[in-house]
């Protein structure tokens, strides 16, 4: 404490150790302690002289050196809290180095892990890229072998058509040179005997009746009544299933060999016209 401020106040309010010591009930021994710091006085007893000398709070402060204490107090606080933050600080410092070693060990294991397996997955598209684009070759290769092998088999087919056709046209020529239009006599005669000659179907009596009637639809050159006698079959019969790749004229006695008279002895015998559409009809 400041001694010489304090002992100042007592002189002015005209105190000296052994009265103010008497105010405040203590000995003077004990007064003389405190007033030469060997002691500290109390609480109260600074509250009594603050009071007894009306003291400001600046003058009360300084004479009990409470600025001095709260200021070195306030120092030491302030250097212990900077030395803890400083430890906290260094701390910090080397847990956040450590994390950020470890965070770099995880991204560079990451990238490679990623590299890897994307090497890996690229080696994998590679194969498969490979794999598809032989599969395909290879259909392309079946796909060009088949159709090779269908354009020939279909050519071989036309040729065979063309042979056919032209052998019912060269006999249809031979025939009819040699007189095949049908008699009045043989029309009654086959008029007659449709069921026996052609079969009890009415389509193969249409069949029947106009190649008879109309020779020149053995050599094709009628192929108004082929196309009629066909919708007349699709017509009547709901099974038939019509080959494209054949004439009208070659479905129609398709049609005719496998549900109609193919061959009639008396027939044959009795009729010239007869006879000949049952050798056009052996032709199919």
């Amino acid at each position: 404490m400041r001694k010489n401020l304090l002992k100042s106040k007592m002189s002015l309010h005209e105190d000296n150790n052994k009265t103010l010591a008497h105010k405040l009930k203590i000995t003077l021994s004990a007064f003389s302690r405190k007033i030469n710091g060997t002691s500290n006085f109390t609480i109260e007893e600074m509250k009594f002289i603050r009071k007894e000398y009306e003291l400001s709070d600046v003058e009360f402060l300084d004479i009990f050196l409470i600025i001095n204490l709260l200021f070195g107090k306030i120092i030491f606080k302030v250097k212990e809290k900077m030395e803890v933050m400083e430890g906290n600080n260094n701390k910090t410092i080397k847990i956040l180095i450590g994390v950020i070693i470890g965070l770099s060990a995880i991204i560079l294991f990451s990238g490679i892990f990623y590299i890897l397996n994307m090497q890996g997955k690229i080696a994998k598209l590679e194969t498969e890229q490979e794999e598809r684009l032989k599969r395909q070759m290879e259909s392309q290769n079946m796909a060009s072998v088949q159709t090779m092998q269908s354009a020939q088999t279909q050519q071989q087919s036309n040729i065979n058509r063309k042979e056919e056709t032209g052998t019912r046209s060269q006999q249809s020529q031979t025939i009819t040179s040699n007189g095949i239009n049908i008699t009045k006599e043989e029309g009654v005669y086959i008029r007659v005997n449709f069921n026996t000659f052609f079969g009890s179907n009415e389509v193969c009596h249409n069949i029947g009746r106009n190649h008879v009637n109309f020779p020149a639809i053995y050599s094709g050159n009628r192929p108004d009544l082929s196309a009629a006698l066909l919708r007349f079959i699709k017509k009547s019969d709901s099974s038939f299933v019509n080959n494209s790749n054949l004439s009208d004229e070659d479905n129609v006695m398709n049609w005719y060999t496998a549900n109609c008279v193919r061959y009639n002895a008396i027939g044959s015998e009795n009729s010239k016209t007869l006879r000949y559409f049952y050798n056009y009809v052996s032709n199919f």
